[in-house]
């Protein structure tokens, strides 16, 4: 009788320790709901569903309103800076999506479009630079300082369908101008 109390206590044990977090059903970590973060000429949003549309019209007409093209980004510790080329004279803000979730890989990861907003784009044949300084201690929530030196960072261009691998600290230039 004591053989089969202790399997039987044994077993629902095991069963209990083997059970995936509800919180984390698909291996990630991240925040915990919905946010956005407005800084000089970009929005940060943390938003699982507008990450999957701009993920799903990917390089679309309909929703690529100017041509940019990423040119470099950097990172230097926890500052992702990222510039972008885009149309002289245009008034363009830019929108960063984050799903919310960290890749629980080795090393962990990240993804984040780029998706620029424009109004007022007449002259596309000169060019200017646009620069986006993120602090990733500031917009990545949730995440502690050491983990998030640890991630490794794709920027995907929402239009001209370019991906950047950030890994580590990094600094990759894309374009020549």
């Amino acid at each position: 009788m004591i053989t089969l109390f202790v399997f039987t206590l044994t077993f629902f044990a095991s069963l209990i320790s083997c059970d995936k977090e509800e919180d984390d059903p698909q291996g990630k970590m991240g925040v915990k709901g919905i946010y956005k973060i407005t800084e000089n000429i970009y929005t940060l949003y943390a938003d699982n569903e507008k990450f999957i549309e701009a993920n799903d019209k990917r390089g679309q007409a309909d929703f690529c309103q100017v041509k940019t093209e990423i040119h470099k980004v950097k990172r230097v510790n926890n500052i992702l800076t990222i510039e972008i080329y885009r149309p002289k004279n245009c008034n363009v803000k830019y929108e960063i999506i984050w799903d919310g979730a960290i890749m629980e890989s080795h090393p962990s990861q990240a993804y984040l479009y780029v998706h620029a907003i424009a109004e007022n784009c007449n002259d596309l044949k000169e060019k200017e630079l646009d620069i986006l300084i993120i602090d990733l201690e500031k917009t990545i929530k949730d995440i502690d300082k050491n983990t998030l030196k640890e991630i490794y960072f794709t920027i995907k261009d929402s239009c001209s369908l370019t991906d950047v691998y950030c890994t580590e600290d990094c600094n990759v230039t894309v374009t020549n101008g």
